[in-house]
């Protein structure tokens, strides 16, 4: 789950950027931006809930991989923006997007096993476009959130604590 906590953390500083722009940008609207960037994790509930037990409660083939297709995330991001008062609907519209952009940044950097990416845009046949991975790093690499923290930190004490002593 390493991928998950860096995820979290550059997501943490894009908010902090962001908020430093954009006064607007306040706590609650950080955390959506946090959250945005967990949303395309929601397919790793296979891990908890497989999709071969609903394939056999519900008797007809199921699978999660969807979620993490752009349908899937829009969705949620949808249904997360539905779930808020009528006044904020579009501020957390676009500090999930936010969040939801960053984690498919940092995933074009993710090393994959096959050049296709289908899987993002079921169900479209797949894709095979060598530019747009990268391949710098693997999802299970034990350093990943070092990097991560650091940036998260240089950009928060940048953002807040070198601002706060003005």
């Amino acid at each position: 789950m390493t991928d998950l906590l860096t995820h979290v953390l550059i997501a943490f500083a894009v908010g902090q950027l962001v908020a430093s722009v954009y006064p607007w940008v306040t706590r609650s609207y950080r955390t959506a931006i946090l959250t945005g960037a967990v949303i395309p994790e929601i397919v790793k509930i296979e891990l908890v809930i497989p999709g071969y037990t609903l394939t056999t409660l519900l008797g007809t083939t199921f699978s999660w991989n969807p979620l993490a297709s752009v349908y899937g995330v829009t969705i949620s991001i949808l249904i997360g923006t539905l779930i808020v008062v009528p006044d904020a609907r579009r501020r957390i519209f676009l500090t999930l997007a936010v969040g939801v952009l960053t984690h498919i940044v940092l995933d074009i950097f993710v090393v994959q096993p096959a050049p296709t990416i289908g899987f993002l845009l079921w169900p479209v046949p797949e894709i095979e476009p060598r530019l747009v991975n990268i391949d710098l790093y693997r999802s299970t690499d034990w350093w990943l959130p070092f990097p991560g923290a650091a940036i998260a930190f240089v950009t928060w004490y940048f953002t807040d604590v070198a601002t706060d002593s003005d």
